[in-house]
C-alpha cells in the first residue's frame, strides 16, 4: 500500500510540475516517458533510504533483532528476508511508478505517439537495477550502523554523493 501510494503520489508531483514548466505540449512521444522514468533512478532512492530506516532500522534500533535470534533464527537469514522484502517493495514501486508514466504518456489530452518500445523497457529494467543497489546498500548500512536516525542520515547523504561522483 506504500509501495503504490509512493508511485501514484510523487509521480503525479512530477508529472504536474514538468508539464507545468515546460507548458502544455502539443504533441507528446516517448521522449517524455524514458525522461520520466530515467528520473525514477534519482527519485526512488530517496523513498528506499526513507523505507530501509523505517522497516529495517526500526527493528535493529529496538533491539527487536536480538528476540529472533534468540528462537533460533540466525543473522544471516534475518538479514536475508529483511533484503528480500526491502527488494520487492522496490521493485513494485518502480514498475508501478513506470506504468503510471506510460499511462500519463499514452492517455494524456494531446496528441501521442507513444509507442512501449525496446529503449521504454531498457529504462525500466536500469531503472530497477540502480534502485536495487541503493536498497541493497541501505539494509546493510542499518544492520552496520544499528540507529535508525544515523542510518537515514547517511544514506540520504550518499545519494548526493554517488550522483554527484558519477555526473
Amino acid at each position: 500500500l506504500i509501495v503504490l501510494f509512493d508511485a501514484l503520489f510523487f509521480d503525479s508531483i512530477f508529472a504536474y510540475f514538468y508539464l507545468g514548466s515546460i507548458g502544455r505540449p502539443r504533441y507528446m512521444d516517448n521522449t517524455w516517458a524514458l525522461l520520466s522514468i530515467s528520473v525514477l533512478a534519482i527519485s526512488t532512492p530517496f523513498w528506499c533510504g526513507l523505507f530501509a530506516s523505517s522497516f529495517v532500522g526500526k527493528d535493529i534500533s529496538y533491539r527487536t533483532v536480538n528476540n529472533k535470534i534468540t528462537t533460533g533464527i540466525s543473522r544471516t537469514q534475518i538479514y536475508l528476508a529483511d533484503l528480500i522484502v526491502a527488494e520487492t517493495a522496490t521493485i513494485i514501486s518502480v514498475i508501478t511508478s513506470s506504468a503510471f508514466i506510460c499511462l500519463i504518456d499514452r492517455f494524456l489530452p494531446v496528441k501521442s505517439g507513444f509507442t512501449f518500445d525496446g529503449r521504454l523497457a531498457g529504462a525500466v529494467l536500469r531503472s530497477i537495477i540502480i534502485c536495487m543497489a541503493f536498497m541493497a546498500f541501505y539494509v546493510l548500512l542499518q544492520y552496520f550502523l544499528g540507529n535508525q536516525i544515523m542510518g537515514l542520515i547517511i544514506s540520504l547523504l550518499t545519494i548526493f554523493a554517488v550522483f554527484a561522483g558519477t555526473s
